[in-house]
């Protein structure tokens, strides 16, 4: 029994249990792996209500002995703690959808399947926080692989098959299809997600950070020993697997330097954003604008450098084509004659030598306590090298300005229709 307090004074009462009638525990769930990189997903309902989730990576049920290359598999009895449901879909993403047709959190619902790390500084991104715990589940998985093929042998060939893992399946068809395409399929679901642009430009700018490992320090010192065994002590039937080794550092590089410890769970993390007022929403309208119109400003000129080195190669101008064509068969003319009378991996060697030294250099200078000096005095008396260099690029850049590019092209083309015959 139980003893209760009730109301303002004391008053116990004995509160005796009703008879239960206990059930038989139901039988364990069994089911194929057809796919080890999938999960188990369970769902924790109050009344039909989804209130949590617990997602158990089958990664988990197998281990590869990297020593003898084995796979084994094993259970495990773990209690977990129960995450909540992410955030529904925000009132502008509902209005998206529903002017395009889908029905409103589709994202929302896709996002069930997989946990998704919190952006900073952006709402809405991480889980939302209970108010109370949602409770602890212990869950028991045992493991039968099958003996017909080998388990070692299923496992393999699993990831030849179609994937069945729930992430985002990437296929070259997809890739190549038309978005015309997309918009024409009735059960089409694509449509403008805030919260995934915002996603979609954060793993850009993962991707795209900084140069590649192998030509960064501390990685790059094992760089230079494969660029000098590369260079020198490499015969012709070996360069694939010298290619193999570059691959191999940039792997294990990324391996050594990976850290998730840092990734935001919940939406408590996220450090918010400082509300504006109306006179700061337009300083920060305006800044933005010029901000996109000066990104706008380099695009134009990059593209237009592309299109006059295209142009260059083609005699859309013809005495600019023959000054290109004559410098570059000096070039080989010398290049040949060096390479004639040196080592040939030197010239590869130095070329790669230039590209991962110049860290070196300035974490020298930085601990020398002398950077920002000599990058003052460089500037005020510039060397013999940067005035070359300065004056190489400075003549490359008005040879390159005299040639045409696609408006140039199009405006001579108008100038000739001008012409009556």
């Amino acid at each position: 029994h139980t003893e209760v307090c009730t109301g303002e004074k004391p008053e116990w009462h004995i509160i005796r249990p009703r008879k239960v009638t206990v059930k038989a525990p139901p039988p364990p769930f069994r089911f194929d792996i057809s796919d080890a990189t999938g999960d188990i997903r369970v769902l924790v309902c109050e009344h039909k209500r989804k209130i949590g989730r617990i997602i158990i990576p089958l990664r988990w049920l197998y281990i590869v002995e990297s020593k003898r290359l084995q796979i084994s598999w094993q259970g495990f009895d773990r209690w977990f703690q129960v995450l909540p449901m992410p955030m529904k879909g925000t009132l502008k993403e509902s209005v998206a959808q529903r002017l395009a047709g889908v029905t409103p959190n589709t994202v929302a619902a896709a996002e069930e399947n997989k946990f998704y790390p919190a952006l900073p500084r952006e709402r809405g991104t991480g889980l939302p926080d209970p108010e109370t715990p949602l409770g602890h589940l212990r869950i028991k998985i045992d493991v039968h692989p099958y003996s017909s093929g080998g388990p070692h042998k299923n496992l393999i060939l699993s990831y030849l098959h179609a994937p069945r893992s729930g992430a985002a399946v990437v296929t070259w068809r997809d890739i190549n299809k038309d978005a015309k395409d997309y918009v024409a399929e009735e059960n089409n679901d694509k449509v403008l997600n805030f919260e995934g642009v915002l996603r979609l430009v954060s793993r850009i700018k993962m991707l795209i950070k900084g140069p590649p490992l192998v030509m960064r320090p501390p990685y790059s010192i094992a760089t230079m020993v494969w660029l000098y065994l590369a260079c020198f002590w490499t015969s012709a039937p070996q360069v694939p697997w010298m290619m193999l080794a570059l691959v191999g550092i940039e792997g294990a590089s990324l391996f050594i330097s990976r850290d998730l410890s840092e990734t935001l769970i919940w939406e408590s993390e996220v450090q918010k954003k400082e509300k504006k007022g109306i006179l700061e929403l337009g300083g920060v309208l305006k800044k933005g604008l010029r901000l996109i119109g000066a990104y706008q400003y380099k695009l134009s000129l990059i593209v237009s450098a592309l299109e006059r080195a295209k142009n260059s190669i083609s005699f859309a101008d013809t005495l600019g084509s023959v000054m290109l064509y004559a410098a570059l068969a000096f070039l080989c003319l010398v290049a040949s004659i060096l390479i004639s009378i040196m080592p040939v991996g030197l010239p590869w060697f130095l070329v790669g030598a230039g590209a991962l030294l110049p860290p070196y250099v300035k974490l020298y200078k930085l601990y020398m306590g002398h950077s920002k000096i000599c990058n003052a005095e460089k500037r005020k008396n510039p060397d013999f090298f940067d005035r070359f260099k300065m004056s190489a690029l400075s003549l490359a850049e008005n040879f390159l300005n005299h040639l045409p590019d696609q408006y140039e092209l199009a405006h001579r083309h108008i100038c000739d229709s001008q012409i009556i015959v």
